[in-house]
């Protein structure tokens, strides 16, 4: 070998004569290459009084002595210039820039940018592939530099989160964020897994809800339909019994659909030890999820009520279509007045073939609780599920009534149950906890 591995620094040899002559081209180029500091790198010829000692980084469409040497160091050493050729990763400071740069993929770029494409920063502690950057660290601090400051969260789509997890011993306690769709929301946790909405504020209108607070403290949910959702009659029965099944106005059949008597939950069932009757399997199911954990001796005993039975007709106006499948409104609420803001809570059960629920920005609707922003399908492997439609009516747009608050879609000959329906003047709490079952009308207790 007659030179260095990495900077190709020439080497003595045993029996070389003058060997100051190779001693001095190696200091020379030490010179240049260690604590490498460059003059310019916008020039591509010669300056016309260099400085003994300075050092210029030739830069394309190099002419005269510069010729050919683009992107090579050129020193001027003892009166004429010498040219070097960087290695990768070579480091050097720009005077008239002020500023570091790097020799990078037979390119210079600037040190600061050429080393800011991290896949992981750790400060005082080591990040990962999920944590991407750590900071070990009593305080934060993100300083202004003359103007404001905005700290941005970004996600993929609406379906996704971006949101702030507030934890302790890396249980998650606190959410704060866009969790799941475009509103904000607060949530809480005393596991880290099951989670509370607290508050909702939504996106288009700036509407706040408090989905597990009571609207009032100490005020009772009460029912603006007049049957109290029994479908017994209104005013509804002043008692425990439901003798005679009879159809609600409130609900007018659509596109061919029929509305007419289904299953019922008896007082004093025989389903859970009583003596008055046998319940059909679906009743028996239902109570069981309005009443979730309750003994038989509770299962057993309560306000009686009829199921209202819809099976679709075959007109095809007002369709909506989900994963490739059509649907069509199967009913249309009455033309009465109804509050700016109002929540319609029901159970529901698809007897046969399947249904959809689409929500609409103003029609919010929630399945067991949980908020969907797209139309969902139900069908019997669903079981009995609680739908909650939470209404806001823009109040410059709102004409003071709403025929189409249930937003319920079948498909043609399908069967439906609906029980239990909720009419209210403003916000229920809703969560996945909280179950509606029969609320009595403004009559019952008169």
């Amino acid at each position: 070998m007659t030179q260095t591995p990495n900077l190709s620094l020439p080497y003595i040899s045993a029996s070389q004569a003058q060997k100051h002559i190779t001693h001095n081209e190696a200091i020379r180029k030490l010179d240049v290459l260690v604590q490498l500091f460059v003059k310019d790198r916008d020039l591509n010829v010669p300056p016309a009084s260099p400085t003994n000692g300075q050092v210029f980084i030739v830069a394309p469409g190099a002419t005269n002595e510069w010729s050919t040497h683009e992107g090579e160091l050129a020193a001027f050493q003892e009166g004429s210039w010498e040219f070097y050729s960087p290695n990768e990763g070579t480091i050097a400071w720009l005077e008239d820039e002020q500023k570091a740069i790097v020799r990078k993929n037979d390119n210079w770029e600037d040190l600061v940018e050429a080393s800011t494409n991290f896949d992981k920063i750790g400060i005082n502690g080591t990040a990962d592939l999920t944590n991407r950057l750590l900071v070990n660290s009593q305080y934060s601090l993100f300083n202004h530099e003359g103007n404001g400051h905005q700290l941005k969260i970004n996600k993929y789509t609406s379906s996704e989160t971006a949101s702030i997890l507030f934890q302790s011993n890396y249980i998650g306690h606190a959410e704060i964020g866009l969790a799941g769709d475009n509103n904000l929301h607060v949530k809480t946790s005393s596991d880290g897994t099951n989670w509370k909405e607290a508050i909702i504020i939504d996106a288009t209108s700036a509407e706040v809800s408090f989905p597990a607070t009571a609207p009032l403290t100490n005020m009772a949910v009460f029912n603006l339909l007049g049957d109290g959702g029994r479908f017994a009659g209104t005013p509804e029965p002043k008692g425990l019994s439901a003798t005679a099944f009879v159809a609600p106005s409130y609900f007018v059949p659509y596109n061919g659909s029929s509305l007419t008597q289904g299953s019922k939950y008896i007082h004093n069932n025989i389903n859970f030890g009583g003596t008055a009757g046998t319940m059909a399997p679906e009743i028996e199911q239902l109570v069981q999820k309005m009443r979730p954990g309750a003994p038989a001796n509770i299962l057993r005993y309560g306000p009686e009520f009829f199921s209202l039975n819809i099976i679709a007709g075959s007109g095809t106006a007002a369709s909506i279509t989900v994963s490739g499948n059509t649907y069509y409104l199967n009913m249309v609420t009455k033309a009465i007045p109804i509050p700016q803001n109002v929540t319609l809570n029901f159970w529901l059960y698809v007897s046969s073939g399947s249904c959809a629920l689409s929500p609409t920005g103003s029609n919010l609707l929630f399945i067991d609780g949980v908020a969907k922003q797209s139309a969902t399908i139900i069908d019997n492997s669903s079981g009995w599920v609680q739908v909650t439609r939470r209404v806001s009516y823009d109040v410059a747009n709102f004409v003071g009534y709403d025929t189409n608050i249930t937003r319920i879609y079948q498909e043609p000959g399908s069967q439906i149950l609906i029980a239990s329906p909720i009419l209210y003047p403003g916000h229920l709490p809703i969560d996945p906890t909280r179950i509606y079952g029969v609320v009595g009308s403004l009559t019952a207790w008169e």
